[in-house]
């Protein structure tokens, strides 16, 4: 009798598993929601679709979009160049105020003087 009572709880617990906490619930909403935002940004990185179809804005995949910056990227008209002319060093202007032997003070050089 003993072991049929024990058998009936253990079916009883078993069946009717204890409800999830909160914590426990909220671990799952959180799972769940993780899931659907990483499916909306696959969907989005790799699909072509419209942003504002009113104002023409669509989006492409990314892998596309990389390709087309490298070719932007690698046309001449987007070569750096210099905004100003570039002088050599030696033709830049001291700033005034500032000792010509000021560098060669500053690396230790020191000069003696004669007795």
């Amino acid at each position: 009798m003993f072991v049929l009572f024990l058998a009936a709880v253990f079916l009883l617990v078993l069946w009717n598993p204890k409800p999830l906490d909160e914590d426990a619930e909220r671990a799952i909403l959180r799972m769940k929601n993780l899931k659907e935002l990483q499916e909306a940004n696959e969907k989005r990185l790799n699909n072509y679709g419209w942003v504002d179809q009113a104002k023409g804005i669509v989006f492409i995949p990314i892998s596309r979009a990389m390709e087309l910056e490298i070719s932007d990227l690698n046309d001449p008209k987007w070569k750096p160049h210099a905004a100003y002319p570039i002088a050599p060093i030696d033709l830049v202007p001291k700033p005034a105020g500032i000792p010509v032997s000021a560098p060669a003070a500053a690396s230790g050089a020191s000069s003696t003087s004669a007795k």
